[in-house]
């Protein structure tokens, strides 16, 4: 749908065009920043497969929490990390992400009691999305895709 472009009176705008970047510049921003822009792709994309059959909302908010939850996305990395999956660079800018320094007060309750690790890997994930995302989207497809 273009700019503009009028269905039943709504009006629909594209969303900004994405960020020009090669790998290598994309690097010039923090893991955190990284992160930041992964964590709203995963959970649009969540957003989106959970969208169907249609529904009540709170079936759906219930499905995209559960997958977007800190544990759900420690899990899928460890998954495909025994599968496999990841490339030699993914693999690097993972260990990237989760290396990251992260603040006490960033962590949920439910992960300050020696569970720092799950949170780390989450935001790894999340990293290598938001990388992904600007750099490789046909590859971050291929990532989302293997979600169950």
């Amino acid at each position: 749908m273009s700019d503009g472009e009028d269905i039943d009176g709504l009006v629909f705008a594209d969303f900004p065009p994405m960020p020009d970047l090669e790998g290598s510049r994309a690097r010039e921003w923090s893991p955190q920043s990284l992160a930041f822009l992964g964590d709203s792709v995963w959970e649009l994309y969540m957003r989106q497969k959970y969208f169907m059959p249609r529904s009540h909302v709170a079936a759906y908010h219930n499905k995209v929490r559960d997958a977007v939850k800190a544990e759900a996305q420690a899990a899928f990395v460890d998954q495909l990390l025994e599968e496999a999956f990841w490339s030699v660079d993914e693999q690097a800018l993972l260990k990237w992400g989760r290396n990251a320094a992260i603040k006490g007060s960033a962590l949920p309750k439910r992960l300050k009691q020696g569970k720092q690790n799950i949170y780390r890997q989450a935001s790894a994930l999340e990293c290598l999305v938001g990388y992904l995302h600007v750099t490789h989207p046909d590859r971050l497809q291929e990532v989302l895709e293997r979600h169950g």
